[in-house]
């Protein structure tokens, strides 16, 4: 990341920390608020609005105020008229009784009928002016239980009545007209309460909401952009890595075949350096051949030919010409180039045509073979590159004895099958590897001979590991030892590379 853009990134983070504590005060500020607009509704206005119940009993009480004068009256006419019946009494009282206490209530409160005191200054003095005409029918209501139900206490209950039912109907209306009041103020104030809030949650959506909204979209879009440069990056980079992946193919590509070409001239040096042996096999079967051909002439130069005669030197001709034609036939597929398919072969054949190559390279080193190789095993290998190794490794052991007496020269190749691997071992008894052996012998190019090029081990190495082996060396008691493993599960085996292409690896 440039200086630019940490820059500019860390610019971005403090505005939007600056904003995010703007938003954040704004926020609590209208929450507070729309919190003291529910304090406010919950502490004035819901008790408000349940007083407004407290004025149903106030009026339905004032109206009961009617019926009871009305039955006080109807009361004192049935008193005049039976001359004081004892049970008109008692109602009478009662209803007195009941009347004054709910007079009381109206105006001061009364617990027990749920009233409460009046305190509209229009109410009490529209009672104030009911006062004397229900005082006046309380003493004429009293007289009669006193006895003195006289037409004129009668005649005064009638008049004070008819005022005292027209004062009571105004004050029941003025009532109606305290509660219509109060209800329509905290309507209002409920409605006004509400249109706060609305204001209050549209401030929230305009000076919380909407900035940082914006704010988001401003990070969403540096996000994209910053993305789309970052894709441009990855994308060059890639462009430049798949370039760079198709130089190192062709790179490899081109030392595979270097490699491929390496190890074929090494089979042509090893070659070279048999030929004088390769020659004198040769030149056996082909002087037999001629001896055969010399001995047949004379058969048939004879007066008297003896066909019979002439078999068995026929037969060793076609022996020695078979001979000849298969040492020609294990150069020719030994020096072939380039890639010869896998195949099932037996170990023991492997061993046994190499061994065929170097046969005169043994008897003009007076070196001992001894050879300890299973009947029956069987190997899926390259069978030319498994030879190459052999080859290598027979030259290096005998170029190791050289310096040894004749009579101490000897090789042993053993061969043994343990755990699905074939163990083949080269073992000499020449100086060895020197005390510490290490993985320097494999480089290419190292080499401890005058006139070696350093390639046969590590060429070696590089053909066992394309078929899924391992080769090491080790010194033993006597001599010194190079070992390799072959797989003999042939499932086990992919398709082997088409070069000994790991020699600089």
């Amino acid at each position: 990341m440039s200086v630019d853009s940490e820059k500019l990134q860390t610019r971005i983070q403090h505005r939007a920390q600056d904003l995010t504590a703007i938003l954040l005060r704004r926020y609590w500020s209208i929450l507070l608020c729309v919190g003291a607009l529910l304090v406010i509704d919950q502490a004035v206005l819901q008790p408000q609005l349940a007083r407004l119940s407290v004025y149903a009993p106030q009026i339905n009480v004032a109206g009961r105020q009617r019926m009871l004068s009305q039955r006080l009256v109807k009361l004192a006419l049935v008193i005049q008229a039976t001359h004081k019946p004892e049970e008109s009494e008692k109602e009478l009282r009662e209803t007195l009784d009941q009347w004054r206490t709910a007079h009381v209530g109206l105006l001061d409160g009364n617990a027990a009928l749920g009233l409460p005191q009046t305190t509209s200054p229009e109410i009490r003095q529209a009672f104030a002016q009911l006062d004397p005409h229900f005082d006046a029918m309380v003493s004429a209501a009293e007289a009669m239980l006193r006895g003195k139900d006289s037409p004129a206490t009668v005649a005064t209950l009638l008049r004070h009545e008819s005022q005292y039912l027209a004062q009571m109907d105004r004050i029941v209306g003025m009532y109606e007209v305290e509660a219509q009041s109060q209800a329509t103020n905290l309507r209002y104030l409920g409605l006004l309460a509400t249109i706060s809030v609305i204001g209050l949650m549209l401030a929230l959506g305009h000076l919380v909401l909407r900035p940082a909204t914006r704010t988001i979209h401003d990070q969403v879009d540096l996000l994209e952009d910053r993305v789309a440069a970052r894709t441009a990056e990855l994308t060059d980079a890639n462009q430049a890595l798949e370039r760079e992946i198709k130089v190192r193919e062709e790179a490899e590509q081109r030392s595979h075949e270097l490699s491929g070409q390496l190890a074929h001239t090494s089979r042509v040096m090893s070659m070279g350096q048999l030929a004088t042996g390769l020659a004198h096999e040769i030149n056996q079967p082909l002087a037999a051949i001629s001896n055969y051909a010399a001995t047949c002439k004379l058969v048939l130069e004879s007066e008297s030919p003896d066909r019979e005669k002439l078999v068995e030197p026929v037969q060793c001709i076609e022996r020695a010409a078979q001979k000849a034609g298969e040492i020609v036939r294990g150069m020719r597929s030994f020096l072939r180039p380039g890639q010869t398919p896998l195949c099932e072969v037996k170990v023991s054949e492997l061993i046994e045509e190499v061994l065929a190559l170097c046969h005169h390279e043994l008897a003009r080193n007076e070196v001992k073979l001894t050879l300890c190789l299973p009947e029956h095993a069987e190997v899926c290998v390259v069978a030319s590159k498994i030879q190459q190794v052999l080859l290598n490794l027979i030259q290096n052991a005998i170029q190791a004895m050289q310096s040894a007496p004749s009579e101490k020269r000897e090789l042993q190749i053993n061969a043994t099958a343990a755990d699905q691997n074939l163990l083949i071992e080269v073992v000499d008894r020449g100086p060895g590897f020197g005390p510490q052996v290490d993985e320097t012998v494999f480089q290419p190019f190292f080499t401890t001979k005058p006139s070696g090029l350093g390639m046969g081990l590590a060429i070696s190495r590089s053909i066992i590991q394309e078929h899924r082996g391992k080769l090491w060396v080790e010194n033993r008691q006597i001599g010194a030892a190079v070992c390799f493993t072959l797989p003999i599960d042939q499932a086990q085996h992919d398709q082997v590379g088409t070069s000994t292409d790991r020699v600089c690896r």
